[in-house]
């Protein structure tokens, strides 16, 4: 089901895409260059998922171990602290994803795909940031022994999905507004899903992240993701500037709020030890 999830959005605007083509009097290869720049804002979509897999690394054995003692107290801290970060390192991503769209797609691909992609991408990484921390709510269910609860709500994710590119990107006229749609029914499915698995897990473990980490998270990406979209049009070099300038924006921002302190310090550095530690040796 999660395979499915992370390939259904892309499969159905190559698909609608290349209907789109046909109507408009074009080969079904005129969507090449559609699906390849929506395929290129997913590479950049996808970095938060990929950062927060270190997080279930941590969270997984400890949850299952609280569960298994049967300790209430050490079960919700750990689900409170495992998604608080999450919500922390997911905006630290999607904050510079998502306000320097077209400048990072310019890095690394070529200009008909950054031109048009960048706008799609600005909305995109904000529902793969809400993917990112569903799979923390997914793998906290999972610890707690809720496994079918949490494939159920992954099936939700994916129908949702479908069911919304269906509603919004077939029978759109080719061009770039079928990246637009596609991302917009991508990000509502996965945004829904999220809320759907936080409540679930709310009603299994009593928590799941601090109302007001949730709301100081969100005003900071907020803040950010402005800053980002009105910095002058810089080259590659100074995208890797902004890029780094944001980031110190939005840490900036939840120290002043009061969100971050030494001790996130601390819980940062252990999860990427964990990340970096080789595998041993067989």
């Amino acid at each position: 089901l999660l395979n499915l999830l992370l390939q259904a959005d892309l499969t159905l605007l190559r698909a609608f895409a290349a209907e789109s083509a046909k109507v408009a009097g074009l080969g079904p290869e005129a969507a090449d260059p559609l699906v390849g720049a929506y395929r290129a804002t997913q590479l950049f979509c996808f970095l938060p998922y990929q950062l927060l897999i270190a997080v279930t690394f941590i969270l997984f054995p400890m949850l299952a171990t609280a569960h298994r003692d049967g300790d209430r107290d050490a079960v919700k801290r750990y689900v409170s602290a495992g998604v608080r970060l999450a919500l922390v390192l997911m905006g630290l991503m999607v904050s510079v994803t998502s306000g320097l769209s077209g400048p990072l797609l310019r890095l690394v691909f070529p200009a008909e795909a950054a031109e048009l992609g960048a706008r799609s991408m600005q909305l995109l990484s904000l529902g793969f940031g809400a993917f990112a921390v569903f799979g923390i709510l997914t793998t906290a269910l999972n610890s707690l022994k809720r496994e079918v609860a949490s494939m159920a709500i992954t099936a939700v994710a994916f129908s949702l999905v479908v069911v919304l590119c269906f509603l919004r990107v077939r029978g759109t006229d080719f061009g770039a507004e079928l990246l637009w749609h596609t991302a917009t029914a991508t990000t509502s499915g996965l945004a829904l899903a999220t809320l759907g698995a936080g409540v679930l897990l709310h009603r299994t473990a009593g928590t799941v992240a601090p109302a007001a980490t949730i709301v100081r998270v969100l005003v900071a990406m907020a803040l950010t993701i402005t800053v980002g979209r009105f910095l002058p049009h810089p080259g590659k070099l100074m995208t890797l500037v902004y890029s780094a300038g944001l980031g110190v924006i939005y840490v900036g921002l939840l120290l002043i709020t009061r969100e971050l302190g030494s001790a996130d310090l601390a819980t940062v550095k252990a999860v990427l030890a964990r990340k970096a530690r080789p595998a041993p040796a067989k």
